[in-house]
């Protein structure tokens, strides 16, 4: 078992199957830089499965991932930095809108 950081943008993610214990599990294919398809699968019962989500569809994201001979799994994942900057200019921007709103009336 080996333990990797990948970083690409998340292209697809399909639901599967949920698990014994009813928590859901999902096959997302993460396209790196190179165009390379990476099929990463989750873990059942892992607490990362409920962050798993359509919002991260064409965003670029890292992947902290246990890979082995047969499989590649999911342990984190986390918006790049990129990715995270473009976030807190979108909420600084709506923040100003409600200020100006809120002092205009």
């Amino acid at each position: 078992m080996d333990i990797q950081t990948l970083r690409g943008t998340v292209t697809d993610i399909k639901r599967l199957a949920n698990s014994y214990n009813g928590n859901p599990n999902f096959k997302i294919i993460l396209t790196d830089n190179n165009g390379h398809e990476l099929i990463i699968g989750t873990i059942n019962d892992y607490m990362i499965n409920y962050r798993v989500s359509n919002v991260m569809l064409n965003q670029e994201v890292e992947m902290k991932v246990k890979v082995n001979r047969r499989t590649t799994k999911l342990l984190d994942a986390k918006p790049t930095d990129e990715q995270r900057m473009a976030y807190d200019l979108e909420w600084y921007a709506k923040q100003v809108k409600s200020i100006t709103k809120t002092t205009e009336s």
